[in-house]
């Protein structure tokens, strides 16, 4: 199979905007293109077309997941759910990659004291984060589920979103869909370091050329859609959320020049 791609990264100061474009694909894929995981690809679009089934919710009679299938009466299409993935459509969902990301870096000096910053952004895009909720939960192998579990479907809950748990029923459970689809956008404090410098007049009689003290932190603050997820990763659309997060992590310092 031979897949052709043009692409290209024009950067705008510290802000990179990505684009690519798929321009051939072999002749007996152009009609339909050609569905790769949880992508789409044809000519004309971009490799990180996000294509998979549409979730609609709960059935509140049993608490089965539902999913959007069209079905063509004549010339007319209409949208019904189906509890079966089997018989569910698949749609393209967006796209991975971001609109625009980058990063600052910024720093700042008033008299003794020093501060430099680096932030670092994306806006757009979405991941798949499938192991956010259900999937990831399983007492057998040790994982925890997420908090968002009390809100299942129970007897005494059938208005929510979050379908019934039961235990080895992969439809219910792992279907990949728009319920595990969310944002990608972020904003990261990712470094600081503040310092004092000492006068040298301070230093003079006890024989010191230079004293800086510092506290530099890493990994201070990470905003996005939803707490614990991490979206710092590629542009494949895949979830790192059943990772940790980085360590934040803070240290002092000492600079002495005798």
């Amino acid at each position: 199979m031979k897949l052709t791609i043009n692409s290209s990264t024009p950067e705008i100061g510290h802000s990179t905007h990505f684009k690519n474009e798929i321009l051939k694909l072999p002749p007996n894929n152009r009609e339909n293109g050609i569905v790769s995981g949880s992508r789409l690809l044809r000519e004309g679009a971009s490799i990180y077309n996000l294509y998979m089934f549409d979730y609609a919710g709960v059935d509140p009679q049993d608490g089965s997941a539902l999913y959007w299938a069209d079905r063509k009466e004549g010339d007319q299409v209409t949208r019904v759910k189906v509890k079966n993935s089997d018989y569910a459509t698949r749609y393209e969902v967006g796209t991975s990659i971001p609109k625009v990301y980058g990063g600052v870096n910024m720093s700042l000096r008033y008299k003794q004291w020093d501060l430099s910053m680096i932030f670092n952004y994306q806006i757009g895009g979405k991941l798949i984060d499938e192991s956010y909720l259900m999937s990831m939960g399983d007492p057998k192998t040790g994982y925890n589920y997420h908090k968002d579990i009390f809100k299942r479907w129970t007897p005494d809950n059938r208005e929510t979103d979050v379908p019934r748990v039961q235990d080895g029923n992969s439809a219910q459970t792992g279907v990949v869909s728009t319920r595990f689809l969310t944002s990608a956008s972020y904003f990261n404090i990712k470094n600081s370091s503040l310092g004092y410098t000492f006068k040298k007049s301070l230093l003079n009689n006890i024989g010191v050329e230079r004293l800086r003290l510092h506290i530099v932190g890493d990994n201070l603050w990470l905003l996005s859609a939803r707490k614990g997820l991490d979206p710092r990763q590629g542009f494949g659309g895949a979830s790192s959320s059943g990772s940790y997060l980085a360590a934040r992590t803070i240290s002092f310092g000492v600079n002495l020049t005798l």
